[in-house]
């Protein structure tokens, strides 16, 4: 499975790859920091499944998921988020 972590805490991004790959240690996954290099990345390497932080640096709140459903339509998409 190849999971893309998009969180700009790179603790928290860091704890969610530990998490995945102690899942399945044959999970590939690559972590991208803002939307705008998450969508990139996306759009070039297929993932399987998108852990989404809704506070990131470049798109604030349930914009940053409504873009990722736009550009990415048949990625399923987890959010994720210490915000309540």
């Amino acid at each position: 499975m190849r999971i893309l972590v998009v969180d700009d805490h790179p603790l928290m991004a860091e704890a969610l790859e530990v998490a995945m790959r102690t899942l399945d240690r044959a999970t590939h996954v690559e972590t991208a920091g803002n939307l705008r290099a998450a969508i990139e990345r996306a759009a070039q390497a297929g993932f399987d499944l998108c852990l989404l932080d809704l506070g990131l640096p470049d798109c604030t709140g349930l914009e940053a998921l409504e873009k990722m459903r736009a550009s990415l339509p048949a990625l399923p998409v987890v959010v994720v988020s210490g915000v309540g």
